[in-house]
């Protein structure tokens, strides 16, 4: 059995974020996210799959952001140099697809996996970082149970794109919340080795 997903809304929605960020549509930086997404992502399976669902998160929320955006220029700035870590991210996973566009299916996925992993070092690790400083390493880290289910969503993932694919809305994003999480705990982990036991 094999059903076609469909995007979910136009799939050259505007990036709101970005675009309040650097004023317009037509910024260098806000077209290279979207000429990413649409010539990338949304031209296989697994990426309109996981867009179709952070789609679903991503336009509940941020334009309230993007209006908080124009209302502050602090907020602007502060915005504007988040974005360009994830620009130079998606540039590496760029050269990733190319290598691998022999299978832009194979391509996509590991374009997810580098991309989630560059995501959580850039964006989640600092705050992770303070977090286990102030709870002084009381973290507990669940990275092998983590690591399991990543792979048994990757084999799942590769066998939908093949019988079902509506399946793929659900291994698509869980794949990219499953690597950023186990990015996150391997980060962490090693750190709160190295740190503890130093002091120890």
């Amino acid at each position: 059995v094999e059903l076609r997903l469909k995007p979910l809304g136009k799939p050259g929605g505007g990036c709101l974020i970005a675009t309040a960020a650097f004023g317009s549509e037509l910024a260098p930086q806000v077209q290279a996210l979207r000429t990413f997404r649409d010539q990338y992502v949304l031209a296989t399976c697994g990426g309109l799959a996981f867009m179709n669902t952070f789609n679903a998160w991503y336009y509940a929320w941020s334009p309230m952001v993007a209006e908080a955006e124009r209302n502050s220029p602090v907020l602007k700035a502060v915005v504007k140099w988040l974005i360009y870590p994830l620009l130079a991210e998606l540039e590496v996973a760029k050269k990733i697809y190319q290598i691998l566009a022999f299978n832009p299916e194979i391509a996509i996925l590991a374009v997810g996996l580098v991309a989630s992993m560059l995501v959580a070092l850039t964006y989640l690790t600092p705050p992770a970082l303070l977090a286990l400083a102030l709870l002084k390493g009381r973290i507990r880290l669940y990275w092998k149970l983590t690591a399991e289910l990543l792979a048994s969503f990757i084999i799942l993932h590769l066998v939908s794109l093949q019988t079902v694919n509506w399946l793929l809305s659900v291994t698509a994003p869980t794949i990219v919340l499953l690597t950023l999480t186990l990015t996150l705990q391997a980060v962490v982990g090693s750190l709160k080795s190295f740190i503890f036991k130093t002091r120890s």
